[in-house]
């Protein structure tokens, strides 16, 4: 018979362990717990790509929900850029890999 070894991860310090015991005593050490934002049906990561603490996961939610709506992405993309635009490069590479043309420049009516 197989045996599956499970390892567990910590949610901030990517620490392993083998039992849940085990990671729930590391995390009570160390202060590391899970994020319960809503990003997820689940305890996660926090900043994982649906958090909501990720600057990002609008984009996410929106491409993920309502797949084709490109203007309402661009949208979000656009105006996650003017609010901090040290996330241009991440929001540009996002929008490239969900297939989507990202141009940050304001379009005049």
């Amino acid at each position: 018979m197989l045996a599956v070894n499970f390892l567990f991860r910590c949610p901030q310090c990517r620490t392993r362990r083998k039992q849940w015991k085990l990671m729930e005593a590391h995390k009570a050490k160390h202060q590391h717990f899970f994020c319960h934002c809503g990003g997820y049906h689940f305890k996660h990561r926090k900043g994982s790509p649906y958090c909501h603490h990720n600057p990002l996961s609008p984009i996410r939610q929106v491409a993920r929900d309502y797949g084709d709506d490109e203007c309402t992405i661009q949208g979000l993309a656009r105006s996650i850029t003017e609010e901090r635009p040290e996330l241009t490069d991440k929001v540009r590479f996002l929008m490239e890999r969900l297939g989507i043309e990202f141009n940050n420049e304001m379009e005049s009516v």
